[in-house]
């Protein structure tokens, strides 16, 4: 895929991401409390909600690392992944705290940050050279499809 491709990808993603993360776009509301109160751990864990979470963010973590491992090494895409995916998680979970009806929480960041850290492990291993050839690339290679035209990563 190339640069402009994975680039124009990549934002229609992030705009498609911020939308559903804000959505509804009506009744916000000032809030009451502390901004230290409003990011909380939950009191229970739904498992069908964090595997939401984590899946959600897999994509962005994916198409970060790819970009940017074009100019610096895994490693460094990895971490820049990651922290990209969980700083954008904090300020979206923040916004979110300001519409009643959708609950935020610090648990969403955690799981929203392993996503896009899950993500970026995919697109290492998919485009790493120690990778060529080996189990893992073909189980991502089998799932993904990358169209060098049109720039369209679809999961299979």
């Amino acid at each position: 895929m190339d640069k402009r491709g994975l680039l124009i990808t990549s934002l229609c993603y992030l705009i498609v991401l911020v939308y559903g993360t804000l959505y509804p776009f009506q009744n916000w509301q000032v809030l009451s409390q502390s901004a230290n109160s409003v990011l909380q751990w939950p009191r229970y864990f739904s498992r069908s909600d964090s595997f939401t979470n984590v899946i959600i963010y897999l994509p962005l973590g994916f198409f970060v690392a790819t970009l940017v491992c074009r100019r610096c090494s895994l490693f460094i895409a990895i971490i820049v992944s990651t922290t990209l995916g969980g700083s954008l998680s904090f300020v979206l979970e923040y916004i979110q705290s300001f519409i009643p009806m959708r609950v935020s929480s610090l648990a969403d960041v955690a799981l929203n940050a392993v996503g896009a850290f899950c993500g970026a492990l995919i697109a290492m291993a998919v485009l790493s050279e120690k990778f060529k050839n080996k189990q893992l690339s073909n189980l991502v290679n089998r799932y993904f499809f990358y169209s060098e035209k049109s720039g369209i990563v679809l999961v299979i």
